[in-house]
Parts: structure tokens; C-alpha cells; sequence
């Protein structure tokens, strides 16, 4: 077998010939109708100011998504949960290459910068709302987490050799070491994944305890408040569930998941005073499984009309609506449109 293999700059060429002609295009016309939910969780103007407590991974800059905004009102056409919804009951037909806009977690600069700027150009969202965190108004337990392992690298550029010792677990790790330090944090975020409420904040507390040190809330990035997120509503957005805890629903226990699905969503419509329609899966660490035939049937208890995943891939007339895959694209505007394309031919 004889593999080739394409230089960079031969790759980029190509890629942008493709997009340039349109070839993507020729087959996307002989696949079934399909439309994109794109994912997103931050919007900020400065990420690497506030990566700290948020990950880089999971924002990207106003400027950037401005322009992933700019390309979705040129060439493809927005859409909201709502309208695919419709589509998926046969109740109403879509333009080819449509799109809707999603966001997990709920944080503050979603209503600050990336609503307006959906608005600035004709677009409505739809906003996911982590309900603990937002209610407390307090950064969901994954951002506390990374802030204990994003402040060794701190340590790591003074040639500092920092060593975690959990006495109870029986576990040691060399924290300077970045392959230990990746497998610690998901020792504990394999932990903190199945716990919810009160017992998940204090084991964070716990493992907090471990670090000598935590975050400082007060001073963090903010969440979306509830009266925020009516406002939301107001302007045409749409504002959904992202469960109680933001943990892992294939990972818990039926009496767990009542909790974290349906009180969750109880609660969240009587501080919004309206229905909750869409419903978003954490995935914390990316840690599997996202989903249960347990939680599958809590939401289908609540009738929501759609649910969401970060599985990868395009919504098709044999999706279920409450498994829908999404796509997570890439923060620069050529990688964006390339993302795009790609994911409507079906590579």
C-alpha cells in the first residue's frame, strides 16, 4: 500500500480551491436535507484573560465569532431550535445549509456579546442554562476544577516541582509533569462526573482542600442571571435546560437524574415563568457516556421538543430530536467555513 502524504501549504491550497469552487457543494446536493447546530460556551473579548477559570478551549474571541456570524449570514441560513423542531415533525420545510446557534452553560457574556451580535445580524440563539450555577451564580464545578491544575503551570515556568499527595485515594502525582497532571485532573473529574447538588460542591470543596487554594468566585467571570435569561426570551432567544449539576446523565442513578433533569427543569420554569422546550447534555471531560436510556426517557417525560449532544455530525429527517448531534467548530474564520462544508457533505 503506498500512503501520500500532502505538505501544508499543498493542503491549504487545496482546501481553499474547494471552497472557493464550491466542489464541497456538489455533494451536499446528492445527500438527504440536513441542517447544523453549532456549539459554543464563551464568548469574550479577551480569552486568554480569563482562561484561568474558563478554558481557552471552550471560548472564543467576539471578534472571531463576529465573523462566524458574518459567514453564516452570507452563506448559509439561520435557523433556531424551534424552526428545526418543525422540521423534524414535518410540520414546516427548511432552506438547504441551515443552521442554528446553541451555547452551553449559560455565562454572563452570553447575554453581554454573543446576543447582541446574533441580533446585530438578524439571528436568535439558543442558551442552555446550567441551573445551579446560574441560580448561585457561581462558575459550574468543571471551571473550579481546571483553575486548581491551570494555576500549576504557573508553578511548572518557575521550574517549580509541585507534588499532589491524596492520602485517601492513594494516589500520588508530579504535578509538573504534564502527562500526571492531565491524568490527575481526570481522576478527579471522573469522580466529580457522578455526583450532584450538594454532595458534588463538597467534594470540589474537598479536593479544593488537597490544592490549598480554590478560585475566587467573586472576582471570576460571571454566569447569565435568571432575569437575563427572560430578557433573552423576550428578544426571540431561546433559553434551555443544561441540567441541575453538570455532571455525566449516563453515568447516573435514575433517582440522580430526576433530579438533575426533570427538578432542574422545574425549577427553571418557575424562575423563568414559562415552558422549557430544548434541553442541552453536559459533557464534562469529555467522559462517556453522554446519555442513558434512562435519561432519554426523563426527557421524553418532559416533552421537550428537542435535546442535544456534542456528538459530532448533522441533523438529518432520521435524527431523533432528542439525540441530536451537533458540530463544534474551529475559532478561525477559514477553519470555520471549512467545518461547515465538510460537515454538510458528510466528511
Amino acid at each position: 500500500m503506498t500512503i501520500f502524504y500532502m505538505k501544508p501549504s499543498v493542503k491549504k491550497y487545496v482546501r481553499s480551491a474547494l471552497l472557493r469552487f464550491g466542489l464541497l457543494r456538489l455533494r451536499q446536493w446528492v445527500r438527504s436535507p440536513s441542517l447544523a447546530v453549532l456549539y459554543y460556551h464563551s464568548v469574550a473579548a479577551d480569552r486568554n484573560k480569563q482562561m484561568y477559570a474558563v478554558s481557552a478551549g471552550i471560548t472564543i474571541e467576539d471578534t472571531d465569532f463576529e465573523k462566524h456570524l458574518q459567514i453564516i449570514s452570507n452563506e448559509y441560513h439561520p435557523i433556531t431550535l424551534d424552526d428545526a423542531a418543525a422540521w423534524l415533525a414535518n410540520e414546516r420545510n427548511l432552506p438547504p445549509r441551515s443552521i442554528a446557534v446553541t451555547f452551553d452553560d449559560g455565562f454572563a457574556d452570553n447575554y453581554h456579546i454573543a446576543a447582541p451580535l446574533l441580533e446585530k445580524y438578524g439571528m436568535r440563539g439558543t442558551f442552555y442554562l446550567a441551573v445551579d450555577a446560574v441560580c448561585r451564580q457561581e462558575l459550574p464545578w468543571y471551571c473550579r476544577l481546571h483553575h486548581l491544575f491551570y494555576q500549576i503551570t504557573k508553578k511548572e515556568s518557575k521550574n517549580e516541582s509541585v507534588i499532589l499527595d491524596d492520602i485517601e485515594a492513594k494516589q500520588s502525582w508530579n504535578l509538573s509533569n504534564p502527562g500526571e497532571r492531565i491524568a490527575a485532573e481526570q481522576f478527579y473529574a471522573r469522580q466529580c462526573v457522578v455526583l450532584d447538588g450538594e454532595t458534588l460542591r463538597r467534594h470540589v470543596e474537598k479536593i479544593e482542600s488537597l490544592f490549598n487554594y480554590r478560585l475566587d468566585l467573586t472576582s471570576s467571570p460571571k454566569m447569565m442571571t435568571i432575569e437575563q435569561g427572560k430578557e433573552l426570551q423576550q428578544r426571540g432567544h431561546i433559553i434551555g435546560s443544561h441540567t441541575f449539576s453538570h455532571g455525566i446523565s449516563g453515568l447516573l442513578t435514575q433517582e440522580q437524574l430526576h433530579r438533575e433533569i426533570t427538578a432542574a427543569n422545574d425549577i427553571l420554569e418557575k424562575e423563568l415563568g414559562t415552558a422549557v422546550e430544548h434541553f442541552s447534555y453536559p459533557h464534562p471531560y469529555q467522559i462517556n457516556p453522554q446519555w442513558s436510556e434512562a435519561s432519554l426517557a426523563e426527557t421524553r417525560k418532559l416533552k421537550y421538543k428537542t435535546a442535544v449532544l456534542t456528538q459530532r455530525g448533522v441533523v438529518t429527517k432520521t435524527s431523533m430530536p432528542l439525540l441530536l448531534p451537533r458540530v463544534r467548530v474551529q475559532n478561525a474564520p477559514e477553519e470555520f467555513r471549512w467545518t461547515l462544508e465538510r460537515a454538510f457533505a458528510g466528511i
